[in-house]
């Protein structure tokens, strides 16, 4: 970017899905992360374990189950989207949760993936869920290696989920405003 020649960049490279490489097989053919799911950039099975109640991890599920899958949502919070949203988009998923395909595991967390299976717990027993396939929500992290590389190189901002994971509001408003400072 530096041979560009730029007079301004506006970073807005986005986040990058959070894939704990603590947790055993998380590196395994069978899981993918919720954002190649949905862009069917990874083959998915009958029946899936979503890994995060978020808005991210909802919505897949009901994408899957809308298909005919079977899916189960985990989630470490006591209840699905537990991150505030507006009322209306909330009382809609909530219904669309309702579906016959989709059973949710509130307050219990992914312990260990396997070849078949996904290993979860909560504060009374642990437990394997059979399944074809792993989906992970677990949220974003900022995607803002190149920002920092540049920071102080050249004049660059920061915007959006590349400074931290919120809303698609808050990256409009932020780039809104970088341009108007131009």
């Amino acid at each position: 970017m530096l041979a560009y020649g730029a007079d301004k960049v506006i970073w807005a490279a986005g986040g990058i899905p959070v894939r704990p490489a603590s947790i055993e097989g998380i590196m395994g053919k069978n899981v993918c992360v919720a954002m190649d799911a949905l862009r069917e950039l990874c083959l998915v099975g009958d029946t899936i374990v979503v890994i995060g109640g978020g808005l991210v991890g909802c919505e897949t599920a009901i994408n899957y189950a809308r298909k005919g899958k079977k899916v189960t949502i985990v989630e470490m919070s006591d209840k699905l989207l537990p991150e505030p949203l507006f009322i209306k988009n909330m009382m809609m998923l909530q219904v669309m949760l309702q579906h016959p395909n989709i059973t949710s595991m509130p307050s219990t967390k992914l312990v260990k993936i396997g070849t078949g299976f996904a290993t979860v717990e909560n504060e009374n027993s642990q437990q394997e869920i059979p399944c074809d396939s792993v989906v992970l929500a677990m949220g974003f992290r900022p995607n803002n290696e190149v920002y920092t590389a540049l920071e102080g190189k050249v004049d660059i901002v920061n915007v959006g989920d590349s400074v931290r994971a919120r809303k698609v509001y808050d990256a409009v408003h932020e780039a809104y405003t970088s341009i108007l400072s131009i």
